[in-house]
């Protein structure tokens, strides 16, 4: 309640969202490179940005819309879509440092919550049991997962589907950023409460985590 008193009063500055830029679907690195060059970069310039278009092109081959009938980059199980990709943006030109949430349908960066502004990738790392290589990423893509929404269409064996569809997403992941030039490394240790509170978590699991940046 006292960070929206301070957000509403002009003390605490909420970003704005954020059109991206349409994604290039065609062209680029062919995917016969890319898998042949994808490797896990635990290291990143933390002095360079990412451009908006790169940003765009990274949250795109995460969970992007595809076709009319809302399709996405990676499968998921009866088309359930549990997955959601939450964006620390630390230094993407033209736009404001902060907590987003990715809209695939409109192709948006939207604030997450006024309870993350000033979250930064330090703190991330912090939460990932003190990984401090991550606290020079430039943007910080961050799975998270409603897995009601694909268990409760195929009981227990739902939460296996939903791990299956992240280990899509971060694939995508990987392999958009060696096609861009830049570097990542999933990371998947880190305190799920920790990570839960920092993030503003209601409902959702955190579940795969992307730090990325100019190598």
């Amino acid at each position: 309640m006292l960070m929206l008193i301070l957000a509403l009063t002009g003390f605490f500055r909420i970003p704005s969202s954020i059109v991206l830029p349409s994604p290039q679907t065609e062209g680029g690195m062919s995917l016969f490179t890319a898998l042949a060059q994808r490797r896990s970069v635990r290291g990143f310039s933390g002095a360079d940005s990412l451009s908006m278009e790169q940003l765009s092109q990274l949250l795109w081959a995460a969970q992007g819309k595809t076709g009319t009938r809302g399709r996405r980059t990676a499968p998921s199980a009866g088309a359930t879509y549990p997955l959601e990709v939450l964006c620390l943006i630390g230094r993407v030109s033209g736009a404001e440092p902060g907590l987003y949430r990715y809209d695939p349908v409109d192709h948006i960066l939207a604030p997450a919550s006024v309870s993350a502004t000033g979250m930064n990738a330090p703190n991330i790392a912090e939460a990932c049991y003190g990984q401090s290589w991550m606290g020079n990423a430039a943007a910080v893509l961050i799975l998270v997962a409603d897995y009601p929404r694909t268990t409760d269409h195929y009981g227990t064996r739902g939460v296996r589907y939903v791990d299956m569809e992240a280990g899509h997403a971060g694939q995508n992941i990987y392999l958009m950023a060696e096609a861009l030039g830049l570097a990542t490394c999933a990371v998947g240790a880190f305190d799920e409460d920790a990570m839960t509170d920092l993030l503003g978590l209601r409902g959702q699991t955190p579940v795969y985590i992307f730090p990325v940046g100019a190598p």
